[in-house]
C-alpha cells in the first residue's frame, strides 16, 4: 500500500487543484515521506532561463537524465538493472514567471561524478539560457521542506516530475 492510499487520497481524473487544501497538504506530506525513503544524495535545480510549459520542461529534463545515464553507463545504459540507476523527483516553482524545478537525486558514484563535473554543460546543451544548480544534500529535512514548500498551492501538484528507470522489456520466447 502506498503512502498516498494510506492517507486516504484518491486523485483520479481530476486536477490536484480541485482538491481541498487539506488533501493537497496530505499529498505534500506523502511526497516528503517518499523523499525520505529515497535517501537522496544531491539537490539539483533545473532552471530554464525562459518561460516554458511543464510538458516541454519534462521533455528537457528527460533528455538530461538520459544523457547523464548514457555518459556514465555507456551505450547500453538502459539495460542496467533499475537498482543501480538514477532516481529523481522534481517539484515546480513559479510556473507563471520563472519556471524551475527543485529536485532531489539518488544516483550511483559514477553518475554523481558526471553530474558534478559535466552536468552544467550538459544542461546548457538542452536549455541554452538555463542553469543547473547542483549540491550535496547536507540536511535531508531542510531540503525536502524547501523543495516541497509550494506543493500545497493549487497547480504545483499537477506538475511534479519523476524520473525512474523503466523496466526493460524482456523478449518473449516464441
Amino acid at each position: 500500500m502506498s503512502k498516498f492510499s494510506e492517507r486516504g487520497i484518491r486523485c483520479r481524473n481530476a486536477s490536484a487543484a480541485s482538491l481541498p487544501y487539506t488533501k493537497r497538504k496530505a499529498l505534500r506530506d506523502a511526497y516528503r515521506d517518499l523523499i525520505d525513503s529515497m535517501r537522496p544524495a544531491y539537490f539539483v535545480t533545473f532552471n530554464f532561463g525562459a518561460k516554458i510549459g511543464p510538458t516541454a520542461a519534462f521533455g528537457v529534463m528527460d533528455g538530461f537524465c538520459c544523457r547523464l545515464e548514457r555518459r556514465a553507463l555507456g551505450r547500453n545504459w538502459n539495460k542496467y538493472p533499475r537498482t543501480s540507476r538514477m532516481k529523481l523527483i522534481a517539484f515546480p516553482e513559479h510556473l507563471s514567471s520563472n519556471p524551475h524545478w527543485h529536485s532531489v537525486v539518488r544516483l550511483p558514484k559514477k553518475e554523481a561524478r558526471i553530474l558534478i563535473r559535466s552536468g552544467g554543460e550538459m544542461w546548457m546543451n538542452l536549455a541554452e539560457r538555463g542553469q543547473l544548480d547542483r549540491q550535496l544534500v547536507k540536511s535531508r529535512t531542510k531540503v525536502r521542506n524547501y523543495i516541497t514548500k509550494r506543493l500545497a498551492e493549487c497547480d504545483a501538484l499537477d506538475h511534479v516530475y519523476i524520473y525512474v528507470p523503466r523496466a526493460r522489456k524482456r523478449k518473449s520466447a516464441a
